[in-house]
Parts: structure tokens; C-alpha cells; sequence
């Protein structure tokens, strides 16, 4: 496996937080290598963005927060709606967290890949607009009159 890499380290108070690789290929030798690294701390863990890449504890992700806010205001997997366009969004794009999964035009292949698996919308508008297209199309009542 080649090791070797051009990616910058993020260090906060001289601590390693992230890494921001020189392209998308780059990025995926690292997390290959991250992932052989976690076998010896299971509880390493990131969240991963296109090129960037900031280090986390493994309880802590997008997932876990959803989880936590569903607790809090007393919602179910029933009643929720989850939309993400990249790699850091897989954690809370789970049937279990959320009925209604979906994700713009301009996501992700992976991330693609996941919200049709679960019957979910793949919007054919970008960002914030998919999004939004994604919500129109569930729950249609949302537009006024």
C-alpha cells in the first residue's frame, strides 16, 4: 500500500486534528490507511468532506447528533427527515435515524448510492435546491395553497 502522500496535517495546539489531501484519489489511500489504524484504536474515528478530513471520536457524528436531538424534542425515525451530499452525511443517512432520506443532484456517488438503497430521494436539483425539492416531494402540503 503506498503510504506516501503530498496532504497537509491540520494541528490545533500542536495536536493532529485533520488532513486535507491534494485531490479525492489522495484522500482515498489516507482514509484506506486510517481504516487499518482504527483496528488498533476502535475508537478513532473522522468526518470526512471531499479532500478534507478532521479526526473525531467514533461516538461522535452527524448520526449521533440526530440521535441525541431525536431524544431531546422526543421525535421518532418515524417523523424525520434527513438530507447530506457527502461522505461526513453517510453516519445520519441511516433508516433507522430518519423515514425520509435524501440528497441533491450534485452528491456524492456513495452518498447516491445510499439514499436510493433506502428508498429515498435523489433531488435532480443541486444543493440547497434539491434539498428543498426532496421536502416538496414528500410532503407535497409544505406549498401554500
Amino acid at each position: 500500500m503506498e503510504t506516501a502522500t503530498a496532504a497537509r496535517l491540520v494541528r490545533e495546539d500542536d495536536q493532529l486534528v485533520g488532513i486535507v489531501a491534494q485531490s479525492e484519489s489522495e484522500m482515498i489511500r489516507i482514509v484506506d490507511v486510517i481504516a487499518q489504524g482504527q483496528k488498533q484504536l476502535p475508537d478513532l474515528s473522522y468526518q470526512r468532506n471531499g479532500i478534507y478530513l478532521r479526526f473525531c471520536h467514533r461516538a461522535y457524528d452527524k448520526g449521533a447528533v440526530l440521535r441525541n436531538l431525536q431524544d431531546f424534542l422526543g421525535v421518532t425515525a418515524e417523523q424525520t427527515f434527513a438530507a447530506g451530499d457527502n461522505h461526513n452525511d453517510l453516519s445520519m443517512l441511516r433508516p433507522d435515524l430518519a423515514r425520509y432520506l435524501a440528497c441533491p443532484s450534485n452528491s456524492v456517488p456513495e452518498i447516491k448510492s445510499v439514499v436510493r438503497l433506502n428508498r429515498g430521494i435523489v433531488a435532480e436539483r443541486k444543493g440547497g435546491a434539491g434539498t428543498a425539492e426532496a421536502l416538496v416531494r414528500f410532503f407535497p402540503d409544505l406549498l401554500p395553497g
